[in-house]
C-alpha cells in the first residue's frame, strides 16, 4: 500500500473518531447528570448509592443512545414499565413460596399495579403535559415503597424482594432526574 493510501485511512479514521468523540463523552456527561441530581444530599435512601444508579443506567443500551433528557426520560420510564411488569410477575411466582402472605399478594397486585400504572401515566403525558408527567412520577414510588412496609410487616426476607423494590424505587428517582433536567 502506497504512502498517499495509508496517509488518506488514518486521516479518513481520525475524522470518524473526532465525530463520534463528543457523543460518547456527553452521553456518559448525560448518565453522570442524572445519577448526581437524582443523590439528595442524604443519599438515595435505603441503601441505594450512586454507584447502583450508574449500573441500572448501564443495563439499557438506548440510556446512552439518548439525544438529549426528554428522549432518556420516555427511555427509564419505557424500562421501568418492562421491570415493573416483570417484578409483578414475580410477586406471582412467590405466592408459591408464601402462600399465606398478604403482603406478596398486594405487592404483586395493588402495589405494582399502581407503580405501573404511575409510569404508563407519566410516559402518556410527558410529550404534551409535563406538570401531569412529573407528578405521576412523583407518585409511583409508593407502590414499591408500600410493597417493602407490607413485606417488613409480615417479618419476610427475601434479597429479591428487596432489590426488585431498591430497583424500582431508583428508576422513580433516576426518571424524575432525567425529567427535571430535561425541563432546565
Amino acid at each position: 500500500m502506497s504512502f498517499s493510501k495509508v496517509a488518506y485511512l488514518l486521516f479518513t479514521l481520525s475524522i470518524i473518531l473526532i465525530c463520534y468523540a463528543p457523543n460518547a463523552s456527553s452521553d456518559k456527561d448525560m448518565i453522570n447528570d442524572v445519577c448526581n441530581n437524582a443523590n439528595d444530599p442524604d443519599g438515595f435512601g435505603n441503601g441505594i448509592t450512586i454507584h447502583d444508579c450508574f449500573n441500572l443506567m448501564s443495563m439499557d443500551p438506548r440510556f446512552s443512545s439518548a439525544s438529549d433528557y426528554h428522549v432518556l426520560s420516555k427511555f427509564i420510564m419505557q424500562f421501568a414499565i418492562q421491570k415493573g411488569t416483570e417484578n409483578m410477575n414475580k410477586f406471582h411466582e412467590f405466592q408459591k413460596d408464601f402462600p399465606d402472605s398478604k403482603a406478596i399478594v398486594q405487592c404483586g397486585t395493588t402495589f405494582y399495579t399502581s407503580t405501573i400504572s404511575f409510569f404508563k401515566g407519566a410516559l402518556r403525558d410527558w410529550d404534551g403535559n409535563t406538570s401531569n408527567a412529573l407528578h405521576e412520577i412523583s407518585q409511583s414510588r409508593d407502590g414499591s415503597e408500600q410493597c417493602m412496609i407490607a413485606i417488613k410487616n409480615e417479618k419476610i426476607v427475601n434479597g429479591t424482594i428487596i432489590n426488585m423494590n431498591k430497583m424500582m424505587q431508583l428508576l422513580t428517582d433516576v426518571t424524575s432526574s432525567a425529567m427535571d433536567l430535561s425541563t432546565r
